[in-house]
């Protein structure tokens, strides 16, 4: 699973480095690219057509799903209640697990929306055409994506998106993808080529239309950008540069003008975290302000996204959760839970010198389950979509994959390492439960 860098100040007082990303194929500074004239013309390929609305379930092709095992959950399965329930709650799987039957069987029997986190991103989608061609190119390249097709499509990398979006189209799961920009998914020599505002905001045109056309009216929500006001506030170099340099805000509009051209239909996010989390770093507010500048500035935001990343011995509170979400309500926005997480490790992962607002605690699991269905909660009370970031312990973003926390003690997720169900998801399943009873 993707591990994504917290850019609040819990990471910066943690003293954890952000990891330097570079693209391989990317040109140096002063590289001159060959002329479009002179290379072999690229394959492009029509994208599909845009249909249904930013609400709806996209078209899906029809597809003969794999044999899958036996069902691995008790009955009834959340997925089935949350389909019963008329509600979403979605889920990050990703590409690497796909081959397993154990993790594709339990992805359907939680989830009825599928996210995805890492297999789109720049450094992966694009990592063999560098940005200098872009720029040289720059006239083919925009007439190209004018005509609504993707340029030099041969060379861009959507093996892992692809099979991905075959899962969820098997399992008629609607898709949330993460994301079109973000300031730790760019190519670092782009910081250091002092490139002008130009030439800045014609690469990330190009990153985001890309994706957009590849799978357009195929994908429900696009998380656009991510950690915005985090970025702002507490974010080290990186972020400053693409987060609070004089022409981001404008560079963020258009990121979301551009997405909304090529897929009007998409639900458009802005992705924040701890938003709901009262006693600590509560940059909620903040954000708040920053949804409400961009509505009036007539960016076509749709949806606030909102990441979760809560600590047994810290827990959050119900009535402070409903409360800022009907804030966001009120601009006229949707929510929905891109990320929910509950640790239960000795120290907070994010920033250890966290203090702990709960002392002891005798029964980890129960705590973490509480949290889970306060959560849970919130979102069904207020009519908001609620997210898990990924399902078992054995894939999650604290697990000792390349690139995560490698925080084994954290348990964060609803399932154990087995694939068996913890308590957090029988608290989550009583929930539904209690809300289908309640109708």
């Amino acid at each position: 699973m993707q591990n994504r860098k917290r850019a609040n100040k819990l990471t910066l007082l943690a003293g954890e480095a952000l990891i330097a990303l570079t693209l391989a194929a990317c040109g140096g500074g002063n590289a001159t690219a060959t002329p479009e004239e002179t290379q072999t013309p690229p394959i492009i390929e029509p994208s599909p057509s845009t249909s249904g609305s930013a609400t709806s379930i996209p078209t899906l092709v029809e597809t003969t799903p794999s044999p899958t095992p036996e069902t691995i959950l008790p009955s009834p399965q959340l997925a089935t209640l949350a389909n019963e329930a008329n509600v979403t709650i979605s889920t990050q799987i990703v590409a690497y697990e796909l081959d397993n039957p154990t993790y594709t069987e339990a992805a359907r029997e939680v989830a009825n929306m599928a996210t995805c986190a890492g297999d789109m991103d720049v450094l992966k989608v694009f990592n063999n055409v560098s940005w200098k061609t872009i720029l040289d190119n720059w006239g083919y390249v925009s007439s190209t994506l004018g005509a609504g097709q993707i340029p030099y499509q041969n060379q861009l990398n959507f093996n892992d998106a692809d099979k991905f979006m075959n899962y969820a189209k098997e399992n008629n799961m609607p898709v949330m993808s993460q994301f079109l920009f973000y300031s730790q998914d760019m190519p670092t020599d782009i910081e250091s080529a002092k490139l002008s505002k130009d030439n800045i905001f014609k690469i990330v045109e190009y990153y985001v239309k890309a994706r957009v056309l590849k799978y357009r009216g195929q994908i429900s929500a696009w998380n656009v950008t991510n950690e915005v006001v985090a970025g702002k506030l507490y974010g080290g170099e990186s972020f400053k540069f693409w987060y609070a340099s004089s022409w981001s805000d404008e560079l963020i509009a258009d990121v979301y003008k551009w997405a909304h051209e090529v897929d009007p239909n998409a639900q458009l996010l802005l992705s924040e975290n701890n938003v709901l989390d009262k006693s600590f770093d509560p940059i909620g507010p903040d954000y708040i302000s920053y949804l409400k500048k961009l509505k009036e500035e007539g960016v076509p935001i749709t949806t606030a996204g909102l990441q979760n990343q809560f600590w047994v011995y810290d827990p959050p509170n119900k009535s402070y959760m409903e409360q800022m979400i009907k804030r966001i309500q009120a601009l006229g926005l949707n929510v929905m839970f891109t990320e929910t997480t509950v640790s239960e490790s000795a120290k907070y992962t994010f920033w250890t010198d966290r203090p702990r607002a709960v002392g002891t605690i005798t029964d980890l699991d129960q705590a973490q389950a509480k949290i889970y269905q306060d959560t849970l909660q919130a979102a069904l009370d207020t009519s908001s979509i609620f997210g898990i970031f990924g399902f078992t312990d054995a894939v999650s973003e604290f697990d000792s994959e390349p690139g995560n926390y490698n925080a084994p003690d954290a348990k964060a997720m609803i399932l154990d390492a087995n694939f068996q169900p913890k308590p957090a998801y029988d608290a989550l399943v009583k929930a539904l439960e209690a809300y289908i009873a309640s109708k």
